[in-house]
């Protein structure tokens, strides 16, 4: 799990919470049922390029990161 940091320097203040969970409060609707259209990545793409999030799901070991783009591709068919 992914969680956004409030030290946004560019944006507005966003309190932290699940990456999923902004996405669908930005979309307003639930983002975990099927594929998103291509104006709906885009419309997520530009909200989160730059924002920094800190990997939440090993433990003790939280890393932070700082989106940079988001892919088309499904997770599934990564490796």
């Amino acid at each position: 799990m992914f969680c956004l940091n409030a030290d946004m320097s560019s944006t507005a203040f966003i309190e932290p919470l699940p990456v999923i969970e902004f996405v669908s409060q930005l979309l307003n609707r639930d983002v975990t049922a099927r594929m998103l259209p291509d104006a709906d990545r885009v419309k997520i793409k530009r909200a989160l390029r730059g924002v920094k999030v800190e990997a939440t799901h090993r433990g003790n070991m939280r890393r932070k990161y700082r989106i940079s783009g988001l892919t088309s591709q499904a997770t599934r068919e990564m490796m």
